[in-house]
């Protein structure tokens, strides 16, 4: 019981601390974020979504750098991960809103997946490749 009322708590902390304590909310405005970039699984024959037209002009085939850290651990098949900001975020980001985790993205002619994690202020670059 406890912990169900600590939960409720948590959901509304306008209630629970007051809303003079909090400022009006606001969707967070980030300034870049790591993408990790992958071939879709050849066995699939079909995606499940309608693939979206990569809008930057590097391409995905050589976004970023192969085996960079995260998702996938570094090895075989490991993702590429790289940073996007400034003019690229900007014309990203809208195309990024009207995706999600399935969705595919085409490329140089080849579809691909893309798992985003937008960086914190105080975050920057790709973690080192695990060993």
């Amino acid at each position: 019981m406890r912990l169900r009322t600590f939960v409720a708590r948590l959901a509304d902390l306008r209630g629970t601390l007051g809303a003079e304590l909090l400022g009006p909310e606001t969707q967070y405005a980030f300034m870049a974020t790591r993408l990790y970039v992958g071939p879709m699984d050849a066995g699939v024959a079909e995606p499940a979504q309608r693939a979206v037209d990569w809008p930057l002009a590097q391409p995905l085939a050589t976004f970023g750098q192969a085996g960079g850290g995260g998702p996938g651990g570094g090895g075989p098949g490991a993702l590429a991960c790289g940073v996007v900001g400034g003019a690229d975020l900007e014309t990203l980001r809208p195309v990024l809103g009207r995706a999600n985790q399935g969705t595919p993205w085409r490329s140089g002619g080849k579809l691909y997946s893309i798992l985003v994690r937008v960086l914190l202020p105080d975050e920057s670059g790709c973690p080192p490749p695990q060993v």
